[in-house]
């Protein structure tokens, strides 16, 4: 644990703005729903697909990625 404190700033940076970024994207998660179907009077079903979409892309799209991260890469396999 005393080994943290001996982390460069770079590193306590990216802690930072990953931290404040999570932090705004989940308060919005928790109020999406409600806020897209009121602002744009969607109903509340189309309000939840358009705020599964993000997280549907990415789990289709990651392993497609990563397979062609490996593909292209010059690290070795493990």
């Amino acid at each position: 644990m005393s080994d943290c404190l001996d982390f460069p700033l770079t590193v306590w940076l990216i802690f930072i703005i990953t931290f404040t970024f999570y932090a705004a994207v989940f308060v919005f998660l928790q109020n999406g729903v409600q806020f897209v179907h009121q602002r744009y009077n969607m109903s509340e079903k189309n309000s939840s697909f358009m705020m599964s979409l993000p997280f549907t892309v990415s789990a289709l799209a990651c392993p497609v990625f990563g397979a062609l991260g490996n593909k292209f890469s010059k690290v070795s396999r493990y």
